[in-house]
């Protein structure tokens, strides 16, 4: 049974299973699924997706977390693995397990939410914080960027 199939049937049975679930969550903190993707016809919502964040909630307790000297009681932990992604944070910028933060990315004093995504190279800034359902904007280019825009 694939992934998606399984976290529908937990949704569907009002049951938890940290297999699946975490594995979904996981792939998510990899980027190798994403809550809302683009399409021909725009953007598609992928349902599974935030069925596996909501089952998540779920599974976690709350509890106390650190992250440098900023302390939370939460469900969901924060990424501290900054500097292995390759991720620049500003103080206070906070990412959530589960949220994307490609290489290169640099997060300015804010907020990714589980099943965010942030793609290099536009600064992550707010306002808005970026939702787990939504797309992620990019800043406007300048002529002095050192990176050459990706985008069409």
């Amino acid at each position: 049974m694939s992934l998606a199939a399984q976290i529908d049937a937990l949704w569907d049975a009002g049951e938890i299973d940290a297999v699946p679930i975490e594995e979904a969550i996981r792939l998510l903190d990899a980027g190798e699924i994403r809550v809302a993707e683009p399409s021909a016809d725009g953007w598609t919502v992928n349902e599974w997706i935030k069925k596996a964040i909501l089952l998540y909630f779920r599974l976690r307790k709350v509890e106390p977390m650190q992250a440098g000297g900023l302390q939370f009681l939460d469900k969901i932990p924060v990424k501290s693995d900054y500097a292995d992604r390759g991720v620049r944070v500003v103080p206070p910028g906070v990412a959530r397990y589960g949220s994307f933060l490609s290489e290169g990315v640099v997060l300015m004093p804010g907020y990714v939410n589980i099943g965010g995504a942030a793609a290099s190279p536009a600064p992550t800034r707010t306002p808005p914080t970026l939702r787990r359902d939504g797309p992620t904007t990019r800043a406007p280019r300048r002529e002095n960027d050192a990176h050459p825009d990706p985008r069409p």
